[in-house]
């Protein structure tokens, strides 16, 4: 997990404490406990505040709820084919064999080294992650957007015209270091 996770994530159980606590204390009275919660009013440096930091922290935490409610419902879900619909009834293409055909594109292309093809299909939306080592060559931008092109002509002439595919291409420009030393003895 990710650290700026990690911290957001502790963040909101620390913040989750507080209402928790105050519930558990002044709802102790429904079950029998064999020792008792001092309420928070009782605390000398903490008892006239707590009621509006609560307040806020419940508020707070209530709108942090819904906005991931409403977040976990409209995000689209990933899907492992795309369906196409024919006369003679539908076609289900597979991500492997989208992934495939992408990856040996991009094995025939001369400035692409070592390459690997990641696809996520979403409803209506595919996108291809193509990682590898760009070679240094000339006029490599150029190049990339027209393997761009290319990938998305084949996939428009894949799924035809009847479907919206919109189809991001990402380049992760590595280049690696030559760790490939030998020593010359004379």
């Amino acid at each position: 997990m990710r650290k700026s996770i990690k911290i957001i994530l502790s963040l909101i159980l620390f913040l989750l404490f507080f209402p928790l606590a105050h519930t558990i204390i002044s709802m102790q009275s429904v079950a029998s406990l064999s020792f008792y919660f001092l309420p928070f009013t009782e605390y000398t440096f903490i008892g006239s505040s707590m009621s509006q930091f609560l307040f806020w922290i419940s508020v707070f935490l209530l709108i942090l709820l819904i906005i991931s409610l409403l977040i976990i419902l409209f995000y689209p879900s990933e899907s492992s084919f795309i369906q196409k619909n024919k006369n003679t009834g539908k076609i289900a293409i597979q991500k492997k064999a989208i992934e495939n055909s992408v990856l040996i594109m991009a094995k025939e292309e001369p400035f692409i080294v070592d390459p690997t093809v990641k696809v996520a299909i979403k409803k209506k939306k595919i996108k291809i992650y193509v990682k590898g080592k760009l070679r240094k060559a000339f006029q490599t931008m150029e190049k990339q957007t027209a393997f761009t092109r290319k990938i998305n002509a084949d996939l428009n002439e894949l799924f035809g015209i009847e479907h919206t595919i919109i189809t991001d291409v990402i380049f992760k420009n590595y280049h690696g270091k030559n760790t490939d030393t030998k020593s010359r003895v004379l």
